[in-house]
């Protein structure tokens, strides 16, 4: 079972991501990864937390994970939307 209640929202199409593991509310970074262009992925929601190196880390943009994966192993990605869109 996925971890969100939230549906996912979108493709991001082919993107670079980190492989983590969930533990709870809280999401270990292991290492870097390629998402395929179909992947699916939901708004992490902002009560969750992301550790790299022993560290809680934030976003730059929004984390969004990926929710075609088995739990608790997952991807995460830091997207940025793009405000120049018309």
């Amino acid at each position: 079972m996925h971890p969100l209640n939230n549906p996912p929202t979108r493709t991001l199409g082919p993107r670079a991501c980190m492989e983590c593991e969930r533990n709870g509310k809280t999401f270990t970074l292991h290492k870097l990864a390629l998402a395929k262009p179909d992947t699916l992925w939901a708004l992490l929601p902002n009560d969750y937390k992301v550790m790299a190196e022993g560290r809680e880390i934030s976003s730059s943009g929004k984390f969004y994970i990926s929710v075609n994966t088995i739990d608790p192993y997952h991807l995460i990605t830091d997207y940025h939307e793009n405000s120049s869109n018309s």
